[in-house]
């Protein structure tokens, strides 16, 4: 029910917005969401706001609770999505994002994977055959091929109805399983590379034009934020590593956080 809620809200919130935008548009002014600090004023109104393939952007998660630990990196026209949360899967469909290039977990906890399944569906019936990758601690390789399991009669059924997409022999999601040092995603001009970001946990050092910006779920241990380098934005507990950055933003974001 309460996630039925939040979905309901930013529905509204997105409609409403994008008649706000129209309505400007007619009188020959372009909404102006960028405000002084680089920050837009909230992810209802983002959605009628494309993302530049030149930005190097981190944005709350469409569909989700507020509180949800999930955020989108985008720069250089990809889409890495830093977790999955119950309700994500609707997000592919009314958020900036409709298929992510990777996504990472920062953990394995339940809150942090519960739209998984809602991840590899929407891969799956939207007819994309490349697997999607799913980058995580240890224990990831165990939780997808679960996953993929469990869904093998699922699949069959419905290819054979025909209201698939989807190859039957399609794979929709594979496992990348990295530790702190290991590089998640790399492009070569969007890199992420992971720290220890706590028990089970990673951090995210996310590089993209020699700007950097720092994200953690607030588990890292006093000696694991001592390891963590220096970067331009720190997404993350605000408070707990002021040697990383001056300018700092808990997490999740609420707002389009723009690096540059």
């Amino acid at each position: 029910m309460r996630g039925s809620k939040v979905r309901r809200h930013y529905l509204r919130g997105w409609l409403l917005s994008a008649a706000a935008a129209l309505m400007l548009s007619a009188c020959g002014q372009a909404p102006d969401t960028r405000s002084g600090n680089g920050v837009k004023p909230a992810p209802s109104a983002d959605a009628v706001v494309p993302i530049a393939p030149t930005d190097f952007v981190i944005a709350p998660c469409a569909g989700v609770a507020e509180e949800a630990k999930c955020a989108i990196i985008a720069a250089g026209g990809k889409r890495v999505l830093i977790g999955a949360p119950a309700g994500i899967g609707e997000g592919m469909i009314v958020g900036d994002v409709t298929s992510p290039d990777s996504v990472i977990l920062l953990s394995l906890q339940a809150r942090a994977v519960e739209g998984l399944d809602e991840l590899r569906n929407h891969r799956w019936t939207s007819g994309q055959r490349a697997a999607l990758v799913i980058a995580g601690a240890q224990g990831v390789d165990s939780l997808v091929a679960g996953l993929n399991a469990a869904y093998v009669t699922s699949d069959a059924l419905a290819y054979v109805s025909g209201d698939r997409e989807g190859g039957f022999d399609s794979v929709p999601i594979v496992a990348k399983v990295v530790g702190a040092g290991e590089p998640a995603f790399d492009t070569g001009d969007l890199v992420i590379d992971t720290y220890a970001g706590g028990p089970g946990t990673l951090a995210l050092l996310v590089t993209y034009n020699d700007k950097t910006a720092l994200l953690s779920d607030c588990a890292a241990t006093p000696a694991d934020i001592q390891s963590w380098p220096s970067a331009d934005v720190y997404i993350g507990c605000v408070g707990r590593a002021d040697h990383v950055s001056d300018r700092q933003v808990d997490f999740p974001p609420q707002l389009r956080i723009y690096v540059d």
